[in-house]
């Protein structure tokens, strides 16, 4: 849930606050700014949304080890992309970036949803889907304009290095969730795993008394030593 909090946390940063850091810090035209905005906000989401929803059916769904793993290593590539954002000057590296980070964050999202839901009883789904809106909204979209703001009230505005600081209040809180992913995942991942051993033990266990009863195990072999040969 956390994850996807921050998830929309940064959506709504760069939503709201990133034609603005395009006009004054990168010194873009405004129409160009606005623009691009607009463009990047409707295709990168819904991009990464589809073929996240396509790549995680085709590997078995959100509980497949596989498809969580492709969770992961996206996840990690949407926070290699946040981290030159606010380091960069011109449009075209801002707008890859920015588009790619989008992108990236949309393409988890689907994997995320279902992973956090099938984690609860369903007679609780109901219950834990509210809990999870009120976090989006009060710990995500609702805080991360706000902060933006704060932080371009406290930096010095004629600093060309200090007004990227805002930006990178944004864009960097994506290494806290995917740490936090990765951290569940892992759980999930180690206790499944420690699952199909017991399993795997309890099975051969059964298949071995059910050969003992059906007398296809037999006991230990009695040597017979030169003396009873010769009896026989």
């Amino acid at each position: 849930m956390f994850t996807i909090t921050g998830i929309f946390y940064i959506v709504a940063g760069i939503q709201y606050w990133t034609a603005n850091y395009m006009i004054t810090v990168l010194l873009i035209d405004k129409a160009v700014a606005t623009s691009f905005v607009a463009a990047t906000s409707i295709t990168a989401p819904i991009s990464g949304v589809l073929v996240g929803g396509l790549v995680t059916a085709f590997y078995g769904g959100y509980n497949a080890k596989k498809s969580q793993t492709i969770v992961l290593i996206n996840g990690w590539a949407c926070v290699a992309c946040a981290i030159p954002i606010p380091l960069v000057s011109g449009l075209y590296p801002f707008g890859l970036f920015i588009w790619l980070l989008l992108f990236f964050g949309g393409f988890i999202l689907p994997t995320l949803l279902g992973m956090m839901l099938s984690a609860v009883p369903y007679k609780l789904r109901g219950s834990a889907n509210s809990i999870a809106q009120f976090s989006y909204n009060a710990f995500g979209y609702m805080p991360a304009p706000f902060i933006y703001g704060l932080m371009s009230e406290l930096v010095d505005p004629t600093s060309r290095y200090q007004t990227r600081i805002p930006m990178g209040c944004i864009v960097y809180t994506s290494a806290i969730s995917i740490t936090l992913a990765s951290i569940v995942i892992g759980n999930m991942h180690k206790k499944n795993l420690q699952k199909n051993w017991m399993e795997a033990a309890e099975q051969l266990y059964q298949d071995q008394q059910e050969a003992k009863d059906l007398g296809i195990i037999a006991g230990p072999v009695e040597e017979k030593d030169e003396e009873d040969y010769e009896e026989e």
